[in-house]
């Protein structure tokens, strides 16, 4: 019986893809990365990026920085602002 079935990478253009889509001016996460980071990148940094992201795919090790983060609910003026707790950890 054969191991584990490879899991598909990122492609190039999956991660070109992607980065388009990112907004400027956007607060961090807990990695402090900003996405500027990201839209700026040379092509080489990308692909460095890219083989960072398949490498953690395959490894199928999550580092707990990325599973960590914070939810903060924003009233927008419907119901009463009391009922709704405006901030919560996430598990």
């Amino acid at each position: 019986m054969k191991g584990k079935p490879k899991p598909p990478q990122v492609t190039g253009k999956e991660l070109k893809d992607t980065i388009k889509n990112l907004k400027k001016g956007k607060s961090t996460g807990p990695d402090n990365i900003p996405n500027e980071a990201f839209i700026y990148a040379s092509e080489e940094t990308t692909d460095i990026y890219r083989s960072i992201i398949n490498k953690q795919i395959t490894e199928v090790e999550v580092p707990e920085k990325w599973q960590e983060g914070e939810l903060i609910r924003f009233y927008k003026g419907k119901g009463e602002k009391e009922d709704a707790p405006m901030k919560e950890e996430l598990p």
